[in-house]
Protein backbone atom coordinates (compact mmCIF):
# COMPACT_ATOMS: atom_id res chain seq x y z
CA UNK A 1 0.00 0.00 0.00
CA UNK A 2 1.47 3.42 -0.83
CA UNK A 3 2.05 5.73 2.00
CA UNK A 4 1.18 9.07 1.96
CA UNK A 5 3.01 12.00 0.54
CA UNK A 6 4.45 14.59 2.73
CA UNK A 7 6.29 17.81 1.46
CA UNK A 8 8.91 18.64 4.49
CA UNK A 9 10.61 22.43 4.40
CA UNK A 10 11.59 24.58 7.35
CA UNK A 11 12.96 27.98 7.74
CA UNK A 12 16.05 26.74 9.77
CA UNK A 13 18.10 25.38 6.76
CA UNK A 14 17.94 20.79 5.06
CA UNK A 15 21.03 20.43 7.36
CA UNK A 16 19.20 21.36 10.45
CA UNK A 17 18.76 18.80 13.85
CA UNK A 18 14.62 19.67 13.73
CA UNK A 19 14.22 18.40 10.12
CA UNK A 20 15.94 15.42 10.55
CA UNK A 21 13.95 14.64 13.56
CA UNK A 22 10.88 15.56 11.46
CA UNK A 23 12.13 13.71 8.41
CA UNK A 24 12.65 10.19 10.59
CA UNK A 25 9.75 10.14 12.35
CA UNK A 26 7.34 11.19 9.28
CA UNK A 27 9.23 8.01 7.43
CA UNK A 28 7.41 6.29 9.88
CA UNK A 29 4.04 6.72 8.79
CA UNK A 30 4.52 8.50 5.19
CA UNK A 31 7.27 9.35 2.09
CA UNK A 32 8.42 12.45 2.66
CA UNK A 33 9.88 14.37 0.09
CA UNK A 34 12.02 17.23 1.90
CA UNK A 35 12.44 20.75 0.25
CA UNK A 36 14.11 23.11 2.30
CA UNK A 37 16.41 26.65 2.19
CA UNK A 38 19.98 25.58 1.99
CA UNK A 39 21.28 27.75 4.82
CA UNK A 40 19.01 29.63 7.52
CA UNK A 41 16.23 32.09 6.69
CA UNK A 42 14.54 32.54 10.27
CA UNK A 43 12.25 35.45 10.71
CA UNK A 44 12.43 35.70 6.75
CA UNK A 45 8.35 35.43 6.72
CA UNK A 46 6.37 35.13 3.30
CA UNK A 47 9.39 36.74 0.81
CA UNK A 48 9.32 34.87 -2.31
CA UNK A 49 12.54 35.57 -4.46
CA UNK A 50 11.23 37.93 -7.77
CA UNK A 51 14.45 39.34 -8.44
CA UNK A 52 17.15 36.66 -8.67
CA UNK A 53 17.23 32.89 -10.42
CA UNK A 54 16.70 30.24 -7.87
CA UNK A 55 18.84 27.05 -7.95
CA UNK A 56 17.74 23.52 -6.68
CA UNK A 57 20.16 21.25 -5.48
CA UNK A 58 19.72 17.14 -5.37
CA UNK A 59 21.25 15.37 -1.67
CA UNK A 60 20.05 12.34 -2.36
CA UNK A 61 16.75 10.37 -2.63
CA UNK A 62 13.81 12.78 -1.43
CA UNK A 63 16.15 15.50 -0.14
CA UNK A 64 16.49 19.27 -2.11
CA UNK A 65 17.74 22.40 -1.17
CA UNK A 66 16.99 26.00 -2.20
CA UNK A 67 19.20 28.72 -2.28
CA UNK A 68 16.11 30.49 -1.43
CA UNK A 69 13.54 31.54 1.23
CA UNK A 70 11.11 28.82 3.01
CA UNK A 71 8.46 29.89 0.67
CA UNK A 72 10.68 29.61 -2.43
CA UNK A 73 11.51 26.35 -1.44
CA UNK A 74 7.53 25.60 -1.34
CA UNK A 75 6.83 27.14 -4.29
CA UNK A 76 9.49 25.73 -6.34
CA UNK A 77 9.05 21.94 -4.99
CA UNK A 78 5.06 22.11 -6.05
CA UNK A 79 5.98 23.60 -9.39
CA UNK A 80 9.09 21.68 -10.61
CA UNK A 81 8.20 18.17 -11.55
CA UNK A 82 11.32 16.95 -10.94
CA UNK A 83 11.07 17.24 -7.14
CA UNK A 84 7.17 15.36 -6.28
CA UNK A 85 6.61 12.61 -8.18
CA UNK A 86 3.03 12.72 -7.36
CA UNK A 87 0.55 15.37 -5.37
CA UNK A 88 1.42 15.46 -1.40
CA UNK A 89 -1.11 14.58 1.12
CA UNK A 90 0.10 17.09 3.64
CA UNK A 91 3.04 20.17 3.61
CA UNK A 92 4.63 19.72 7.26
CA UNK A 93 7.45 22.73 7.93
CA UNK A 94 9.57 22.21 11.03
CA UNK A 95 10.15 21.26 13.63
CA UNK A 96 11.36 24.81 13.86
CA UNK A 97 14.13 25.59 16.52
CA UNK A 98 12.29 27.72 18.81
CA UNK A 99 8.93 28.73 19.39
CA UNK A 100 6.60 30.60 17.26
CA UNK A 101 3.89 32.19 18.86
CA UNK A 102 1.29 34.42 19.07
CA UNK A 103 2.35 37.58 16.25
CA UNK A 104 5.24 35.72 15.56
CA UNK A 105 3.58 33.58 13.28
CA UNK A 106 4.13 36.97 10.62
CA UNK A 107 7.77 37.34 10.82
CA UNK A 108 8.09 33.33 10.80
CA UNK A 109 9.65 31.25 8.04
CA UNK A 110 8.58 28.43 9.43
CA UNK A 111 4.80 29.02 9.10
CA UNK A 112 5.48 31.14 5.71
CA UNK A 113 6.56 27.48 4.51
CA UNK A 114 3.42 26.15 5.50
CA UNK A 115 1.35 29.21 4.87
CA UNK A 116 2.50 28.97 0.84
CA UNK A 117 1.21 25.21 0.90
CA UNK A 118 -1.96 26.21 2.16
CA UNK A 119 -2.10 29.28 -0.31
CA UNK A 120 -1.20 26.61 -3.12
CA UNK A 121 -4.31 24.22 -1.92
CA UNK A 122 -2.72 21.68 0.23
CA UNK A 123 -3.50 20.81 3.87
CA UNK A 124 -0.03 22.85 5.44
CA UNK A 125 0.96 22.16 9.64
CA UNK A 126 3.98 24.25 10.94
CA UNK A 127 5.34 22.69 13.73
CA UNK A 128 8.03 24.56 16.36
CA UNK A 129 9.38 23.28 19.77
CA UNK A 130 11.06 24.70 22.80
CA UNK A 131 15.19 24.71 22.26
CA UNK A 132 14.71 22.40 25.72
CA UNK A 133 12.05 20.06 24.22
CA UNK A 134 13.12 16.61 23.04
CA UNK A 135 13.80 16.95 19.42
CA UNK A 136 12.66 13.37 18.73
CA UNK A 137 9.59 12.86 21.06
CA UNK A 138 8.30 16.01 20.06
CA UNK A 139 8.70 14.97 16.02
CA UNK A 140 7.05 11.36 16.79
CA UNK A 141 4.20 12.98 18.51
CA UNK A 142 3.56 15.75 15.80
CA UNK A 143 3.42 12.73 13.77
CA UNK A 144 0.15 11.41 14.98
CA UNK A 145 -1.16 14.96 14.13
CA UNK A 146 -0.22 14.85 10.87
CA UNK A 147 -1.88 11.79 9.87
CA UNK A 148 -5.46 12.65 11.63
CA UNK A 149 -5.10 15.92 9.26
CA UNK A 150 -4.67 13.65 6.32
CA UNK A 151 -7.13 11.14 7.55
CA UNK A 152 -9.89 14.00 8.14
CA UNK A 153 -9.41 16.50 5.73
CA UNK A 154 -12.03 17.46 3.66
CA UNK A 155 -10.39 18.88 0.67
CA UNK A 156 -9.60 22.10 1.61
CA UNK A 157 -6.71 24.03 2.01
CA UNK A 158 -6.34 24.61 6.20
CA UNK A 159 -3.08 25.98 7.46
CA UNK A 160 -2.23 24.80 11.24
CA UNK A 161 0.85 26.03 13.79
CA UNK A 162 1.48 23.80 16.67
CA UNK A 163 4.36 24.46 19.52
CA UNK A 164 5.89 22.10 21.64
CA UNK A 165 6.69 23.65 25.45
CA UNK A 166 10.22 21.77 27.02
CA UNK A 167 8.23 19.98 29.55
CA UNK A 168 3.88 19.42 30.38
CA UNK A 169 1.44 16.37 29.60
CA UNK A 170 1.65 17.77 25.76
CA UNK A 171 -1.85 17.46 25.55
CA UNK A 172 -3.32 19.09 22.34
CA UNK A 173 -6.26 22.06 23.07
CA UNK A 174 -7.54 24.56 20.20
CA UNK A 175 -6.30 28.05 20.45
CA UNK A 176 -6.66 31.58 19.04
CA UNK A 177 -3.39 33.77 18.89
CA UNK A 178 -1.93 34.94 21.98
CA UNK A 179 0.17 38.09 22.02
CA UNK A 180 4.16 38.19 22.92
CA UNK A 181 5.95 41.06 24.39
CA UNK A 182 9.22 41.63 23.53
CA UNK A 183 12.10 43.75 25.93
CA UNK A 184 15.12 45.65 24.49
CA UNK A 185 13.81 44.95 21.08
CA UNK A 186 16.30 47.17 19.80
CA UNK A 187 20.16 46.56 20.79
CA UNK A 188 22.70 49.63 20.40
CA UNK A 189 26.38 49.54 19.60
CA UNK A 190 29.51 51.02 18.08
CA UNK A 191 31.95 49.46 15.98
CA UNK A 192 35.49 49.60 16.15
CA UNK A 193 35.50 52.90 14.16
CA UNK A 194 32.85 54.52 16.64
CA UNK A 195 30.12 54.43 13.68
CA UNK A 196 26.58 52.81 15.65
CA UNK A 197 24.89 49.81 14.41
CA UNK A 198 21.94 47.76 15.87
CA UNK A 199 20.72 44.27 16.02
CA UNK A 200 17.04 43.39 16.29
CA UNK A 201 15.56 41.21 18.63
CA UNK A 202 14.68 41.55 22.65
CA UNK A 203 16.28 39.04 25.14
CA UNK A 204 13.28 38.46 27.52
CA UNK A 205 9.67 37.61 26.62
CA UNK A 206 6.43 38.14 28.33
CA UNK A 207 3.09 36.18 27.54
CA UNK A 208 -0.40 36.36 27.02
CA UNK A 209 -2.14 34.95 30.11
CA UNK A 210 -5.42 34.80 28.55
CA UNK A 211 -7.39 31.60 28.99
CA UNK A 212 -7.58 29.81 24.88
CA UNK A 213 -4.37 31.60 23.58
CA UNK A 214 -1.27 29.45 22.77
CA UNK A 215 0.81 31.54 24.85
CA UNK A 216 -1.23 30.35 27.53
CA UNK A 217 -1.47 26.72 26.21
CA UNK A 218 2.26 26.84 26.10
CA UNK A 219 2.83 28.29 29.72
CA UNK A 220 0.57 25.40 31.04
CA UNK A 221 2.97 22.54 29.20
CA UNK A 222 0.34 22.01 26.82
CA UNK A 223 0.44 21.94 22.96
CA UNK A 224 -1.67 24.22 21.41
CA UNK A 225 -2.93 24.07 17.66
CA UNK A 226 -4.10 26.94 16.02
CA UNK A 227 -5.59 27.52 12.84
CA UNK A 228 -4.47 30.64 10.52
CA UNK A 229 -6.59 32.51 8.25
CA UNK A 230 -5.76 32.68 4.72
CA UNK A 231 -7.86 35.35 4.22
CA UNK A 232 -6.17 37.88 6.51
CA UNK A 233 -9.63 40.33 5.95
CA UNK A 234 -11.40 37.58 7.76
CA UNK A 235 -13.34 39.22 11.16
CA UNK A 236 -12.42 42.72 10.16
CA UNK A 237 -14.90 45.28 11.02
CA UNK A 238 -16.24 45.91 7.61
CA UNK A 239 -19.05 47.86 9.46
CA UNK A 240 -16.74 50.30 9.79
CA UNK A 241 -14.78 51.04 6.52
CA UNK A 242 -18.10 51.11 5.08
CA UNK A 243 -19.19 54.00 7.25
CA UNK A 244 -15.65 55.19 6.41
CA UNK A 245 -15.94 54.92 2.78
CA UNK A 246 -19.55 56.56 2.78
CA UNK A 247 -17.46 59.87 4.64
CA UNK A 248 -14.64 59.64 2.26
CA UNK A 249 -17.55 59.52 -1.25
CA UNK A 250 -20.16 62.08 0.15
Amino acid sequence: MTKPLVLLSNDDGYRSDGIRAMASALREKFEVVICAPDSEQSASSHSLSLNRPLRIIKHGDGEFSVDGTPADSIYVALHEKSVLGRRPNLIVSGMNHGLNLGQDVFYSGTVAAAREGALQGYPSLAVSAHDRADLARAAADAVTLALSIVENHDGKPILLNANYPPHGTWEKIPCVSGRRHYTGGLVSRRDPRGRPYYWIGGDTVKHDVHVGTDTKAYDSGLVGITPLCLDLSAGADLPQIELLCSRLNA
